[in-house]
């Protein structure tokens, strides 16, 4: 066989193995058996990479036939690139609306989409004094739902997460209807690409930009935040745009974003000085001139203040004071003794959704050899600016108090953009104008690309919303069924059942152990028809809180009602106890 023929015939396996590749990812992949033979093909990480050295091996036969590809697809790309990004942007979108949950679920997505009512009214203090009952049903905190907390004044409950996000909300519902909230996210997701290659531009060329906004697109974490309403996506987008203006010397601009991104997520303010040394610092070749490197310090910081003087004022309206944090128990979520554990989590969570070539992001920082010429991501205040930002960023963190679950790498999203930029890079550079280096860049791309594509899909990205639904079917099930006077003791669904059901809810974490009975009476004298609304895994805890105490507290009967999901949910009426003992 010819050495033309061995070519042609590796490039076809390449091409029909990158298909199977694709097919698998779309259909989910097969399981076929009979008797005992079995056949399955449900990964398709694996026939991409057999398809990625299958290309390798087509290189090797024809490397003139590889050059002359690579040289037309570079320039292609070059040439649309801006296209090229608005299109991933617009797919990310798309994704953003088809598999976003659209629920105002839990706590924080309950808290973000609820407050943004708040701001459409013009009232962020809720008046609970309708509600002044005896112990103990005397505290704020046992009719503050999820996302709430009790206000500076008695019987007033406050908004627990910053603003930045439901007033974009608030905005988005007032001009386009109740669905408006949850259209945030995901058009946040889309500038959050955008700048994405906009950075890479800035800082390498086309080529380093398309491959971080793709990156990033498919990026594990990103995508599971992306279906969500809550500040992490937004945040991303918020500093990412500053990072772009930093970048392009426009501190007035950068300003204004990072004030953006602070009203977004207010703990983040540190990383303001990194988009500032990025923006401000003089150049490698330029001496310092104090008069204009006073006044880009003044129209920084000028367009930033804003946005941590709302806050200030805010805090000072909502919480009692303009340093006051909104979450009341700040002092227990930072300690020292956290650092090892959350290093111990999320250096393997950044790896096993990121692949080790994340930490090539250091190497620009590290070295200049990594930095095209005459790229703006030469100048030392790149470097400088972009390692400030990091480090602000995880220490804003590591010291947080740890989490069990992957997805936390949320906290550290809004590095993500620059990680993924200074990371392709770092490749981009070391690839050179040689045809081996654009081809091993090129097989990098493809396999995080891969990587990061089939772990999301692995950990149930896309199934979200059938799972989250539940608050949003409940809720309206409740309005529908139960009358104006019902009131439901609850913990997870404290506030999607104020939402949808628009009834009353106390939190049952918040009564005494010995109390339910008396709460229960309260309740009943003052014409509430009281139930419990539990999620499966809510039930032990309430028997372990009540049952020594109360009858009630063992749900020792049928519940009236029951919703089967992901999570089973269940409605207890304790009026059907008693008929059981009769």
């Amino acid at each position: 066989m010819s050495k033309h023929s061995v070519a042609r015939l590796l490039l076809a396996a390449a091409v029909l193995t990158l298909a199977w590749a694709v097919f698998i990812f779309v259909t989910g992949g097969f399981v076929w058996q009979t008797g005992s033979i079995r056949i399955a093909s449900r990964d398709p990480f694996r026939p991409l990479v057999a398809g990625v050295v299958l290309a390798l091996c087509y290189w090797y036969a024809a490397p003139e036939a590889v050059a002359a590809f690579v040289d037309r697809a570079e320039s292609l790309i070059s040439r649309r690139a801006i296209l090229i990004a608005v299109t991933i942007a617009a797919i990310v979108i798309v994704c953003g609306l088809v598999y976003g949950t659209f629920a105002a679920s839990g706590s924080d997505s309950y808290g973000y989409v609820s407050q943004a009512d708040l701001w459409v009214s013009g009232h962020l203090r809720i008046d609970q004094r309708a509600l002044d009952l005896p112990p103990p049903l005397d505290g704020s905190w046992v009719f503050s739902p999820l996302g709430y907390h009790p206000g500076p004044q008695a019987h007033v409950i406050v908004p627990t997460y910053p603003p930045g996000l439901p007033l974009l909300m608030a905005a988005a519902k007032t001009l386009t209807g109740s669905e408006g909230p949850f259209y945030v996210v995901p058009v946040m997701a889309g500038l959050a690409i955008v700048c994405t290659f906009i950075l890479g531009r800035l800082l390498f060329d086309d080529i380093a930009g398309i491959a971080a906004a793709v990156w990033l697109a498919v990026s594990p974490t990103f995508l599971f935040q992306l279906m969500w309403p809550m500040s992490d996506v937004p945040a991303t987008a918020a500093w990412t745009l500053a990072s772009v203006f930093a970048a392009a010397r426009r501190p007035f601009a950068a300003g204004l974003a990072s004030a953006a991104a602070i009203v977004i997520r207010p703990n983040l303010v540190p990383l303001a000085l990194g988009v500032a040394v990025m923006a401000l610092w003089p150049g490698e070749r330029r001496r310092i001139d104090k008069r204009e490197f006073a006044a880009g310090c003044l129209r920084f910081a000028a367009a930033a203040a804003p946005g941590a003087i709302g806050i200030a004022l805010l805090n000072t309206y909502l919480y009692g004071g303009p340093t006051v944090p909104s979450y009341t128990n700040i002092d227990s979520l930072f300690r020292w003794s956290y650092l090892g554990t959350n290093v111990m989590r999320y250096v393997p969570w950044l790896v096993q959704t990121q692949t080790p070539f994340i930490f090539a992001a250091a190497l620009p920082i590290l070295s200049r050899r990594f930095t095209l010429t005459g790229a703006a991501g030469e100048e030392p205040r790149v470097r400088i600016g972009a390692a400030l930002f990091l480090v602000s960023l995880a220490l804003s963190y590591l010291f947080y108090q740890p989490y069990d679950d992957w997805w936390f790498l949320r906290f550290f999203l809004p590095g993500f953009p620059l990680l993924l930029v200074l990371a392709a890079g770092a490749a981009r550079s070391a690839s050179g104008v040689r045809t081996a280096g654009r081809v091993v860049l090129a097989a990098i791309v493809v396999i995080v690309f891969g990587w990061e594509l089939s772990t999301a899909q692995w950990r149930g990205v896309s199934t979200i919303r059938r799972s989250e639904h539940r608050y949003v079917t409940i809720g309206r099930d409740l309005a529908s069924s139960t009358a104006r006077n019902a009131v439901f003791l609850s913990m997870q669904h404290s506030g999607s059942a104020r939402y949808y059901a628009e009834r009353l809810t106390v939190r049952f974490d918040a009564i005494p152990r010995e109390s339910l009975d008396s709460a229960l009476a309260i309740l009943r004298a003052r014409g509430f028809h009281p139930y419990f609304l539990l999620e499966k895994w809510e039930e032990p805890q309430f028997r372990d809180r009540f049952a020594a105490n109360s009858a009630l507290g063992r749900l020792d009967w049928a519940p009236a009602r029951q919703w089967t999901a992901a999570t089973p949910v269940a409605l207890y009426d304790p009026d059907d106890r008693p008929k059981l003992s009769r």
